[in-house]
């Protein structure tokens, strides 16, 4: 990825789920979970007086596309991004406050899911845009 959102970080370590299916390996699932926003303190978090910071997990997988989202149909459009068809799934408000999603095909057969909560299309538009990797 070339571009995430200032102050994001990652929150877990990337992992990636693969089975074999005769001599070919597929990726049933990569993931990259972030937060943006700020670090949340732990004392903080003891006392339950936290901000939730904004949700971008970025998967990829060998697997046919399926977007399991709870948005309404008049949120979802067709796009393309980086010459690959793409569904795009907008936020509830235009400043991203709930979820988003951007899911495009690779050329490789590959699904790239860029999933947002609290963060702007603008934003995952961006990220998508960024994704450059031979198999993410």
């Amino acid at each position: 990825m070339s571009y995430l959102p200032p102050d994001t970080f990652e929150i877990e370590v990337p992992y990636v789920a693969k089975c074999r299916v005769g001599e070919r390996e597929i990726i049933l699932s990569a993931v990259r979970d972030f937060r943006n926003g700020h670090p949340v303190d732990p004392v903080q978090r003891r006392k339950m007086e936290v901000m939730f910071s904004a949700a971008i997990i970025v998967g990829y997988s060998d697997m046919e596309p399926v977007i399991l989202s709870t948005a309404s149909a008049d949120r979802y459009n067709a796009a393309t991004i980086n010459g690959h068809p793409a569904v795009i799934v907008r936020p509830v408000t235009p400043e991203g406050w709930g979820e988003g999603r951007v899911v495009f095909r690779r050329d490789d057969g590959g699904v790239v899911d860029i999933f947002g909560n609290n963060i702007p299309l603008e934003e995952l538009l961006k990220i998508a845009e960024g994704v450059r990797c031979a198999s993410c």
